[in-house]
């Protein structure tokens, strides 16, 4: 692979990164969510004012635009024995181009769906620690923006033991190198300056709270990681499928295996 093809890769995932759908699907219903709620155009602002499907919705499709260009290059569906970047790299450009979209003057949500949709893709194993401290924050605290932050504090921590454990995921077996590591201290920064704003409102006390049993969200909360994990197997399967019938026939089946021994 090329710098030439590295680099279109990078801007491809930044200009998907940047459709803003859930923008798009308030629109469709006649809202404007930069206009209601807390102005964002994530998935949580979409939960409220849209409703729970759409907000799902949203969730899934601003997973999906992160994880192409990654799961492309991941799962090998284009060469990368060439590559130069590590393929987390184009994930962090879909993030980006989330909360700097292209098509809203370079303004956006902030990539908590994208960053666990590239955790989901990259790196399954991880994303299980990412889901559990998200959950269990959100559920002590009953703050959304707080549990993102935990959430990848912890599973950046987390991260500095893969070389100890063997350097792969536990449940792919494909290599976790310190590129990995990197990506992951760069989305725990990113994320938190895009939560400034939240963590003043969580001092002052006015940051609104979700509350799980009342609203639902605690069934809710289940409902959407597997959705989560659903699609994610399906798009690993799709990725292996690609590379066992399409020109990568010769090439070691052994990440086919792992997953089939997972699932």
């Amino acid at each position: 692979m090329n710098i030439y093809l590295e680099i279109l890769l990078l801007v491809l995932s930044y200009i998907l990164g940047s459709i803003p759908f859930g923008l798009l699907l308030g629109k469709m219903k006649g809202i404007d969510l930069r206009e209601v709620g807390s102005k964002n155009i994530g998935t949580t602002n979409a939960w409220r004012n849209l409703g729970p499907g759409l907000g799902i919705l949203t969730l899934i499709l601003d997973v999906f635009k992160a994880v192409i260009v990654l799961g492309l290059v991941r799962y090998n569906m284009i060469p990368n024995e060439s590559i130069v970047i590590d393929p987390i790299f184009y994930g962090l450009a879909a993030a980006i181009g989330h909360t700097h979209s292209i098509f809203l003057k370079f303004k956006g949500g902030k990539a908590v769906a994208c960053t666990a949709g590239v955790l989901l893709v990259y790196s399954p194993a991880t994303t299980i620690i990412f889901a559990f401290v998200f959950f269990v924050t959100l559920f002590i605290s009953k703050y959304v923006s707080l549990g993102s932050m935990m959430a990848i504090l912890v599973t950046f921590l987390v991260s500095f033991m893969i070389p100890y454990l063997g350097g792969k995921d536990l449940i792919t077996g494909l290599q976790l190198d310190f590129d990995f590591v990197i990506a992951l201290g760069i989305f725990c920064v990113y994320i938190f300056l895009n939560h400034i704003s939240n963590i003043k409102r969580i001092q002052s006390g006015e940051e609104r709270k979700i509350h799980l049993i009342k609203k639902r969200w605690f069934k809710s909360s289940f409902f959407i990681l597997f959705v989560l994990f659903h699609t994610s197997h399906n798009l690993a399967n799709l990725f292996f499928w690609w590379r066992s019938t399409h020109w990568f026939k010769h090439r070691p089946n052994h990440v086919l295996s792992n997953w089939r021994i997972f699932c």
